[in-house]
């Protein structure tokens, strides 16, 4: 079974392109940004670890992403299983190894216990790992900016550590991106 990794950081549109991919072929998606994203907006209380996170976000942002890394293993694991069974290929909206990424642009790895990380990276291998570049909007600040920069370089190493070089994606259209991600993609299933 094929693994592909979509990944880039916030506002690159993974999420709308996964959803183009799995429309128009015969692939298991794997949204793992949903995580981040029912957090952020607070609707996580659909899903089935409302439990589980709710108390992590009232403690500090290091719990919550040990909580995150924690459960985007799990729906790794779950879609794995299930796209075996269907013989589909998976691909997916950000990893559980972007987590460290996550980490490292905040400063935080010190406290975080990356060998969890190191050990689902090297059991856990991907196939293709693309890069949405990041796409700046009119409106940002100098500041958001940056930051999301250093992320998208800190993506970059972090793959790159686990021995994945990162197809970038340039910032085009989503139809684009698709066009581009489809290509590769059918390119390394033949």
């Amino acid at each position: 079974m094929k693994k592909y990794v979509i990944d880039g950081v916030h506002g690159s549109r993974k999420s709308e392109l996964l959803d183009l991919l799995s429309k128009k072929r015969d692939i298991y998606p794997l949204d793992l940004d949903e995580i981040t994203k029912f957090l952020i907006d607070g609707e996580f209380r659909k899903t089935r670890n409302e439990k589980r996170i709710l108390p992590y976000l009232r403690n500090s942002f290091l719990d919550c992403q040990k909580a995150i890394f924690k459960i985007k293993c799990e729906w790794e694991n779950d879609a794995y299983k299930n796209a075996a069974q269907k013989n589909m290929p998976v691909i997916q909206a950000g990893s559980s190894i972007s987590t460290l990424a996550y980490m490292l642009s905040e400063s935080k790895t010190d406290e975080f216990d990356s060998a969890a990380i190191e050990k689902r990276a090297n059991e856990n291998r991907y196939d293709i790992v693309f890069l949405l570049k990041f796409t700046p909007k009119k409106m940002m600040l100098p500041s958001e900016y940056e930051c999301r920069i250093k992320l998208e370089n800190t993506l970059l190493d972090v793959y790159k550590k686990f021995g994945y070089d990162m197809i970038g994606i340039a910032n085009d259209d989503v139809d684009a991106r698709f066009a581009a991600v489809l290509s590769k993609v059918e390119a390394e299933r033949k």
